[in-house]
């Protein structure tokens, strides 16, 4: 997936704070937006924030201006709120990582009834089944552990 080029001018109009995760204007953008207003609008859960003809995410242009660099494909979103953009927040990941960070029973699934009874599959990660049975709260809890215990090690 090919991402944006973040240009250097965004520097020139945009500042960031590391421990708030703002990113605020520095000039006045026009007669609605002041120098000082925080940048962009939420899209989806995201900060989105358009500089001259293109729209960039704010989590990006975060990296950008504290890193100086062009940020990696993927970011992620350490605590899962797609609105804090704090650097400690932020984190450069692959795909498969990145969507282990995902709200809901993320790694557990529903199989077909067999009968009256509903069986619930926990996975970790390259499809290793750790859990088999009807209770979706114990199959999460088991995926919960092995995801805990995969960042312990990762």
């Amino acid at each position: 997936m090919a991402t944006k080029i973040i240009p250097q001018s965004v520097g020139e109009v945009l500042r960031y704070c590391p421990e708030t995760g703002d990113i605020r204007w520095l000039v006045r953008v026009n007669q609605s937006v002041r120098a000082g207003d925080i940048a962009g609008s939420l899209n989806r859960g995201y900060r989105r924030i358009r500089v001259g003809k293109s729209a960039y995410f704010a989590h990006r242009i975060a990296w950008f201006l504290h890193y100086g660099e062009q940020p990696p494909n993927v970011l992620d979103h350490i605590n899962g709120n797609k609105a804090d953009n704090r650097i400690a927040n932020l984190r450069a990941v692959s795909f498969k990582s990145n969507s282990i960070n995902r709200r809901g029973h993320n790694g557990v699934s529903w199989t077909k009834p067999k009968g009256s009874r509903k069986g619930f599959w926990a996975t970790q990660f390259a499809n290793r089944y750790i859990y088999h049975g009807p209770d979706l709260f114990e199959a999460w809890c088991r995926r919960k552990s092995a995801e805990a215990e995969y960042w312990a090690n990762h």
